[in-house]
């Protein structure tokens, strides 16, 4: 079994880089207000202040809304107008307007944008899906541009017994058995 020091080698190079982001984040955003205020003055403090202010107020709507919305489901039974993605993709764009700085508050905004919430949702179902195989210790290649890592070479065998011979297969109702890829496992 390989220890955390041996498993964080093998990590691709963006998943390193992703734990100096909130540093990286927070360096740039006194970079931003240094500037904001060398540009406009003491009205940088007044933009931050209304840019959290804003962040209050979506993070407010958006929460009375699904708490409604989530009562007249449990109340009709039936499934809510909006989807529940789009009012935790608000939400969570609110929430970094909130967060006092330029920058969250751009992406903030950004993701309060409809037409942001697409392409939001199907990243969020990736990583959702890519999270919890990895947590069933299932590894999970392709992403990233590292090709497929560790390939296991093995061969392909066709099951060549007459079908009465074979394994039944109950759920199976076409002639055609699916190929057995033999291999061996490999701990690493």
């Amino acid at each position: 079994m390989a220890t955390n020091a041996a498993a964080g080698r093998h990590r691709p190079v963006w998943v390193r880089a992703l734990r100096a982001l909130p540093l990286v984040v927070l360096l740039v955003e006194v970079l931003l207000v240094v500037l904001v205020a060398r540009a406009i003055g003491w009205w940088t403090l007044l933009a931050l202040m209304a840019l959290s202010l804003l962040g209050l107020v979506v993070v407010s709507r958006t929460s009375r809304r699904s708490w409604r919305e989530l009562r007249e489901m449990s109340r009709t039974g039936k499934a809510p107008a909006r989807n529940a993605s789009d009012a935790v993709i608000n939400l969570v764009g609110g929430g970094l307007l909130v967060v006092p700085g330029f920058l969250t508050a751009l992406i903030g905004l950004i993701l309060l944008i409809p037409a942001v919430h697409a392409p939001v949702r199907g990243l969020a179902k990736v990583l959702a899906a890519r999270g919890i195989l990895r947590s069933g210790g299932i590894r999970v290649y392709g992403m990233g541009g590292r090709g497929f890592g560790n390939v296991v070479p093995g061969q392909v065998v066709h099951d060549e017994r007459p079908r009465e011979q074979q394994t039944p297969r109950s759920a199976r109702r076409d002639d055609q058995d699916p190929p057995v890829i033999e291999g061996r496992i490999v701990d690493e």
